[in-house]
C-alpha cells in the first residue's frame, strides 16, 4: 500500500496539532542525567569537553548538554560538519562566529572565498572569472555551489539536536532512532514517513539560533514529534523518525502540518505561500547551488 504524504500550510493547523514540548529558551540539561550519556550509556564514558546543544557555528555559545559524552560528541561532529556544508555560502556574510573564528566559504576549485571580519566587513576573494559575484546598482548577485555534504548526515544532525530536547521519560520510544544516529552509515528504509527536510530562506537572517521541539497533542495522522530550527539564512523543519509511537501512521495518508509562520514564505509577485522540501535519506555526496542577492556596500578599492 502506497502512503500519501500531505503537507498542511495553515496558520492555525500546526498549533491545533502540536504544542511546544521544549525549546532552547527553556532548555536545561537534565540533572538526573549529569555525566550519563543518553546516546551510548557507556559506564566508561568521559565528559572532559562541553557538548553544545546546537553547534557554535549557528550562534550558540551558552547552551550545553551534560548528558553527551566525549566520544558521542566527537562522532556527532561529523553530522554537524555536513550541516555546515549544506548551509552554503550565505551564512559567511553574517557575524556568527564558530569555535575560534568566523566560518569561511571556499569554492571547490579554490578560486572564490568569502569570510566575515571583526571590523564588520566581509572579505571576498576572487581569482579569475567574476561570474560568481556581480555588483549591480548596490545589489550583490551571488551564485555559488555549496561544499559537498551527505544528505543523511544533515538529517541525523537535526535529529540529534531534537533528541537532546526529548524528555527522558519519552526516550524509550526512540531506541531505533538512537541506534540510527550512532552509526554514520546506518540507513533504514522502513520509516513510517520519508526523511523529509522542509526548508526556507530566513529574511532577515537569524543571528542567534531558534530551536524548539513540538509534540502532538491530539490523536491524528501526524507524527508525534516535529523539530523546528533556524539559524543564519536557514529555517528548517523535520519530523522525528523511527518513533515507536508512530507505528499507527501506517495508513494511506500521513498529514505533515508545517509551521506556517516559520518555514513558509510568500512567493514574490504571487498570492501564494511556498517552501522547499528534500528527501534526505541518501548517503551520496551532494551539492546545491546558492543563487541569491544581498544589499551590499562595496569599498572604494577592489583588490585582485
Amino acid at each position: 500500500m502506497e502512503t500519501k504524504i500531505v503537507y498542511v500550510i495553515d496558520p492555525e493547523e500546526f498549533y491545533e496539532t502540536y504544542e511546544i514540548s521544549n525549546s532552547m529558551l527553556d532548555y536545561v540539561s537534565p540533572k538526573d542525567e549529569f555525566h550519563i550519556c543518553r546516546y551510548c550509556s557507556s559506564p566508561n564514558a568521559k565528559f572532559k569537553s562541553k557538548a553544545h546543544l546546537l553547534p557554535e557555528f549557528t550562534g550558540n555559545k551558552t547552551l550545553f548538554c551534560y548528558n553527551e559524552c566525549d566520544d558521542c560528541n566527537k562522532k556527532f561532529g561529523l553530522y554537524e560538519t555536513n550541516l555546515s556544508a549544506f548551509s552554503g555560502i550565505k551564512n559567511t556574510f553574517l557575524p556568527i562566529k564558530g569555535k575560534n573564528k568566523y566560518p569561511k566559504f571556499k569554492s571547490k576549485s579554490g578560486d572564490f572565498s568569502v569570510q566575515f571580519q571583526n571590523d564588520n566587513k566581509v572579505i571576498a576573494k576572487v581569482d579569475g572569472n567574476l561570474e560568481c559575484m556581480k555588483l549591480e546598482n548596490g545589489i550583490l548577485n551571488i551564485k555559488a555551489t555549496t561544499q559537498t555534504f551527505i544528505p543523511l548526515y544533515v538529517y541525523k544532525a537535526l535529529t540529534k539536536f531534537a533528541l537532546s530536547m526529548v524528555e527522558k521519560s519519552e526516550l524509550h520510544k526512540f531506541r531505533k532512532t538512537v541506534e540510527w544516529i550512532n552509526e554514520p552509515e546506518k540507513k533504514f528504509d522502513d520509516n513510517f514517513i520519508p526523511l523529509l527536510l522542509i526548508h526556507n530562506e530566513s529574511r532577515p537572517p537569524i543571528i542567534k539560533p531558534i530551536a524548539f521541539l513540538a509534540k502532538r497533542k491530539i490523536p491524528c495522522d501526524s507524527p508525534q514529534y516535529t523539530f523546528i530550527f533556524g539559524f543564519g539564512f536557514h529555517r528548517l523543519q523535520i519530523f522525528l523518525p523511527f518513533n515507536s509511537s508512530d507505528e499507527q501512521l501506517k495508513s494511506e495518508k500521513i498529514i505533515l502540518p508545517l509551521n506556517f509562520h516559520f518555514v513558509t514564505q510568500k512567493v514574490k509577485n504571487k498570492g501564494e505561500w511556498g517552501f522547499g522540501h528534500m528527501d534526505m535519506n541518501s548517503l551520496n555526496r551532494s551539492q546545491l547551488t546558492d543563487d541569491f542577492k544581498l544589499n551590499f556596500k562595496l569599498e572604494n578599492e577592489i583588490r585582485s
